[in-house]
């Protein structure tokens, strides 16, 4: 297997019938150049999901293991993945990694950013504020927002956010 192959195998796992990562290119191509870094401790761990991704992957390929730190949409894609059979997973459903993945777009403010409406400028400081914590204490401007608490999401494990999140839209406890 190939980087090439790597890859669309990644994205395959966050594609939908509506959303083609193949039309997210310039924006995947970011994200996955995009190393992960983290400032609360925990968040560690969402790196590590992410390699972990990685090697699962790759396993038994022709790559190896010199694709370095955890690149931002493979955290997110492992996020998702882990929303998904950790928390949310309900067969009447189906898989909904792919909602999950796309819902952190979208609250990023990155939905609209398509090949063919692709602003370099946006996606890069959305990217820069979301991993740099400089979005709002609700989480507006990160992956995750959530109106009915008081903590400031900015000092909070994006696990943590991930789980008020879904609990808040989808009106259950976590």
């Amino acid at each position: 297997m190939r980087f090439a192959e790597y890859y669309d195998k990644l994205c395959g796992l966050i594609a939908t019938k509506d959303l083609d990562p193949r039309n997210y290119s310039k924006l995947f191509n970011y994200l996955y150049s995009t190393p992960f870094r983290w400032t609360i401790k925990n968040d560690a761990n969402r790196a590590s999901d992410g390699i972990r991704l990685r090697n699962s992957i790759i396993r038994d390929a022709d790559i190896s293991d010199s694709l370095g730190e955890c690149r931002v949409l493979e955290m997110m894609i492992a996020l998702a993945i882990d929303c998904e059979e950790q928390i949310m997973q309900e067969a009447r459903f189906g898989d909904r990694t792919a909602i999950w993945f796309w819902t952190m777009i979208d609250n990023l403010g990155l939905i609209r950013m398509d090949d063919w409406n692709y602003n370099d400028i946006l996606v890069k400081s959305s990217v820069s504020k979301f991993l740099d914590r400089r979005y709002d204490r609700d989480g507006h401007g990160s992956i995750f927002y959530v109106t009915n608490r008081h903590n400031d999401l900015r000092r909070v494990e994006l696990w943590y956010q991930m789980c008020w999140f879904l609990s808040e839209q989808y009106n259950f406890d976590i």
